[in-house]
C-alpha cells in the first residue's frame, strides 16, 4: 500500500496483520501498488514485524486448514491441474486432524518448518530483496502495536476492521491452539522452531536496534 502523496510505501508480509493494514491504510486513501512498480518519490519503506514463534503458530495453523483440512476451497480445488476425489479428498475438521495426530505427523511438520508456504517462510527472505537501498521503518507486532501504526499513520484506528486473526475460524483456532499447546508441552519443539528462525531472530534484533 502506498500513501497519497506517494512518500510512504507499507509493505505487507503474511501473518504480520497485513489484512488488518491493508484494510485501515485503504480506509485512509492508500492505494494498493506492487513493490516492484513504485512511483517515484518514495521516501520509505514500513515493514511490519513479528515474534517468530507466533508467527510460526498462526501461519502453520493457516497452511494446515487451507492445504490439508480443505484441499478445494470456496475456488475450487487448492491444486486446480490435480485430479479431485470426492471421497478421498473430502474435507476433515481441525477435531479429526487433532484426534489422528501421530508422530509421523509431528516429525514432519517440525522437520519442515518454515518451508510450507509463505506464511511460514523467513521474515527475513520474504522482505529482503524488496526496495533495497530504501530507508526502512519497523514496527513490531507487540503490545504498543497499534499506538505505534496510529503513529505512523498519524491517524486514530479504524474501527470494526477485520484483523485476520482466525478467532471467527473455529478449525484454525483450534488448530493454533494445539500448536501452541504441543510447544508448551515438549520445548524441545519450540528450540527446534526458534533454531528454524534464527535468521529471522538476528534481522529482527538490527532492524529494532536501527529503530532506537
Amino acid at each position: 500500500m502506498i500513501s497519497p502523496d506517494h512518500e510512504r510505501f507499507l509493505f505487507h508480509m503474511p501473518k504480520n496483520a497485513s489484512s488488518y493494514l491493508g484494510a485501515w491504510s485503504g480506509a485512509l486513501g492508500w492505494s494498493a501498488v506492487s513493490c516492484h512498480n513504485l512511483p517515484p518519490g518514495v521516501k520509505e519503506m514500513c515493514v511490519i514485524l513479528r515474534d517468530p514463534v507466533e508467527r510460526w503458530i498462526s501461519g502453520m495453523a493457516q497452511y494446515l486448514n487451507g492445504y490439508v483440512l480443505h484441499v478445494r476451497g470456496p475456488q475450487g480445488p487448492v491444486f486446480p491441474n490435480d485430479p479431485f476425489d470426492p471421497v478421498l479428498d473430502k474435507s476433515i475438521t481441525a477435531e479429526a486432524f487433532i484426534e489422528s495426530y501421530n508422530m509421523i505427523a509431528e516429525r514432519l511438520i517440525f522437520d519442515q518448518i518454515n518451508r510450507f508456504d509463505d506464511h511460514v517462510w523467513p521474515q527475513s527472505e520474504l522482505c529482503a530483496d524488496v526496495c533495497v537501498g530504501m530507508p526502512r521503518r519497523y514496527i513490531m507486532m507487540d503490545q504498543q502495536f497499534d499506538q505505534h501504526v496510529s503513529q505512523y499513520f498519524n491517524a486514530d484506528p479504524v474501527p470494526d476492521l477485520y484483523r485476520n486473526s482466525g478467532s471467527d475460524n473455529p478449525d484454525q483456532q483450534a488448530l493454533q491452539e494445539f500448536l501452541r499447546d504441543r510447544l508448551v508441552k515438549r520445548p524441545e519443539l519450540r528450540e527446534r522452531v526458534i533454531k528454524a528462525y534464527a535468521s529471522d531472530y538476528d534481522f529482527i534484533e538490527r532492524a529494532m536496534n536501527e529503530m532506537v
